[in-house]
């Protein structure tokens, strides 16, 4: 029974002291309400926001404005626009909004509608989607003091001088300039809060960085062009922004630079292989396609060249340089012994001379001809000069033609006249000299079973035909050689190329890397 009574005792206390304070709270709530209205009350009585807060006549209002990036939102840079997400701090002070703290209860600040307050038409004056007047908030924070702070957000597109002349390692300054429409700067003085671009809560761009401490910050009188005599407060600040190059680095460049070695390495193919030239045009024709696609990426503009731009034109330029290098490598490297006679200088510089230097050997004229050993009439005499049709011997060089006609000068009266069996020339190499050698037996043996001929006149005719052998296979020995001489001035021509070619790309690439510093 004692227990019962004292447990009602002690929920009767709690019930008590939880409806006193509820009570004082609800009391001490109206009382700072009723404070903070007759705060406004006082405050707003006869006050008109249509007159500026100013106390003595030619002494201009100053007023504070600060600018915080939230944002980069967009980089239109065919139509030279960006659009940033800003907040624009703004704070001044009005002598008529001041009051005694301890007169209200300690309040120090109170938030008054934005539409009770005076407020300066400020502009953006560079806006580039044609709202100049900057936004507004619903509220404004005001103090004992008269300072009035108000930090409203703003979305804003302005023009922005687009340089893509080191695209894609550019970078970029947009100006923004803020000031007065009506108010010149005999009433209106505007200040930096800060001599930077502080950033609030900022998204980073995926293309583009944003450094704060880069940006500059400019407060000046600008004069009219029309009235020289009026001046107007101007606050103009300087957003650098740098491109992040990577994307265009993957896409652009390193295709590019793909390309050029590609280039390259087409010098190392063999003539022979008769696909140089074809491997050439196909890099060309895929650059001139690759160069559509990146024009669609880089900003139209007149002004200046960019920088990508350039390096792809140069590596275009390469390429339609090493086709017509290529055709001239298949052309010397097809070249005949009989149309075409290497030059003494030539054969020393080339063939001699450059090979050791270009890791192709000593000397490239030191076994031309099959090895002498194998078939001893590929031996040619030192220093000859053969013609389209001759007869080297003992160091002498007869021609073909007088030989034929001393063939054709044996007539027999009861011999049935064979055939006459043309000579080889120098571009006869067809022909199977096992094959001739057996013509020419049975063509003297005919005459020598059909007539009697005298021992002297069968021996003639006997070395007529060896001779003739002789000469065919010394000719087509003679021919090899001057044609590989030919060959192997091609292979130090590509060699030549490779070196020139690769020297040209990796200059004109790391001037192209090196613009990013």
């Amino acid at each position: 029974m004692g227990k019962t009574q004292t447990t009602e005792r002690t929920i009767y206390l709690w019930m008590h002291v939880l409806l006193i304070t509820c009570f004082t709270s609800g009391v001490h709530g109206t009382t700072l309400a009723a404070e903070i209205q007759r705060l406004q009350t006082d405050l707003f009585a006869g006050y008109s926001k249509h007159v500026m807060p100013v106390n003595e006549t030619g002494v201009p209002l100053t007023m504070y404005f600060g600018l915080s990036v939230n944002q980069l939102m967009d980089v239109d840079e065919k139509n030279l626009l960006i659009t940033t997400r800003v907040w624009l701090n703004q704070y001044w002070s009005d002598f008529r909004l001041q009051w005694d703290p301890s007169n209200y209860s300690d309040i120090e600040s109170v938030a008054v509608p934005f539409d009770w307050l005076w407020y300066p038409d400020l502009v953006l004056d560079n806006s580039g989607d044609g709202d100049q007047l900057l936004p507004t908030w619903k509220f404004a924070t005001v103090y004992y003091d008269g300072e009035i702070w108000m930090v409203p957000p703003a979305k804003l597109v302005s023009p922005c001088p687009i340089d893509v002349t080191y695209f894609p390692f550019d970078h970029q300054d947009c100006p923004l300039s803020f000031g007065p429409w009506d108010f010149d700067a005999s009433q209106i003085v505007l200040e930096p809060i800060s001599n930077y671009v502080p950033k609030e809560n900022y998204i980073e761009n995926v293309e583009w960085t944003f450094p704060s401490n880069e940006s500059d910050v400019l407060a000046f009188l600008d004069f009219d062009d029309c009235c020289p005599d009026e001046a107007y407060s101007v606050i103009r600040y300087t957003l650098h922004f740098q491109r992040r190059p990577l994307y265009y680095m993957l896409n652009i460049v390193l295709p590019c630079i793909s390309f050029s070695f590609l280039t390259v390495c087409t010098f190392y193919m063999p003539s022979e292989s008769g696909e140089k030239i074809t491997i050439c045009i196909s890099l060309l024709i895929a650059l001139s396609i690759f160069s559509l696609l990146v024009a669609e990426i880089m900003p139209a503009t007149s002004e200046t060249s960019p920088l990508i731009g350039t390096y792809l034109l140069f590596v275009m330029g390469i390429t339609a340089l090493s086709v017509f290098m290529t055709i001239i490598i298949v052309n010397i490297s097809y070249r005949s012994a009989r149309q075409y006679r290497m030059k003494p200088w030539v054969k020393r510089v080339f063939l001699q001379v450059l090979p050791k230097y270009l890791w192709l050997g000593d000397d490239l004229t030191k076994d031309p001809t099959p090895d002498p050993s194998v078939d001893p009439l590929c031996r040619v005499p030192k220093n000859c000069v053969a013609p389209s049709l001759g007869v080297i011997e003992n160091g002498q060089v007869t021609q073909l033609s007088d030989v034929e006609n001393q063939q054709k000068s044996v007539s027999y009266s009861n011999v049935n006249k064979p055939d006459n069996t043309k000579l080889i020339d120098v571009e006869d190499k067809k022909n199977s000299h096992t094959s001739e050698t057996v013509d020419e037996n049975n063509r003297m043996n005919s005459i020598t079973n059909t007539t009697p001929v005298s021992k002297e006149l069968e021996h003639l005719l006997i070395n007529l035909s060896n001779m003739k052998t002789s000469t065919r296979k010394q000719n087509k020995c003679y021919i090899d050689k001057i044609e590989k001489e030919w060959k192997h001035l091609a292979i130090v021509v590509d060699r030549i190329n490779v070196i020139i070619f690769t020297l040209i790309i990796v200059i004109g690439t790391l001037s192209l890397l090196c613009q990013r510093n």
